[in-house]
């Protein structure tokens, strides 16, 4: 075989698509390993703060709503804080809010609810949310 044919040979072997799967195992384990390792919380813990502003906002694309809430924490800091208790906190008001440090560095801000309705998810009792103009009949 002459060594024109043989490198066009080679090269057709290495574009062959059996050749990139192994790469491509690799390359979505690795993926998924650091999306796994982004989502783990590192560190969690509660602070108190006020609440600056609290609202319902609808998502456009899906018509959901959730809480947009706004908190002046103790240490002066303004965070956004999400929550999916049926309810929302008055403005001025003093709440307890979840810090959750991930690894890659973000934090993210939870309130758990009013105490009883914290209490009844602790529990497991269910809480019905209450009813949105889309959900409405």
């Amino acid at each position: 075989m002459r060594d024109e044919t043989r490198k066009q040979l080679d090269r057709l072997q290495r574009l062959d698509l059996t050749g990139w799967l192994p790469s491509l195992a690799v390359l979505l384990v690795l993926f998924g390993g650091l999306l796994a390792f982004h989502t783990t919380v590192r560190k969690e813990r509660e602070i108190g703060g006020t609440v600056l502003s609290a609202t319902w906002r609808i998502n456009q694309d899906t018509g959901q709503r959730y809480s947009d809430i706004h908190v002046a924490l103790d240490n002066k800091t303004q965070v956004r804080a999400a929550s999916l208790a049926p309810t929302l906190p008055e403005v001025g008001a003093r709440i307890a809010v979840r810090k959750r440090a991930m690894l890659l560095g973000y934090t993210t801000y939870q309130w758990d609810g009013p105490p009883a309705v914290a209490r009844a998810s602790a529990t497991g009792l269910a809480v019905q949310p209450a009813p949105t103009p889309i959900s409405n009949p």
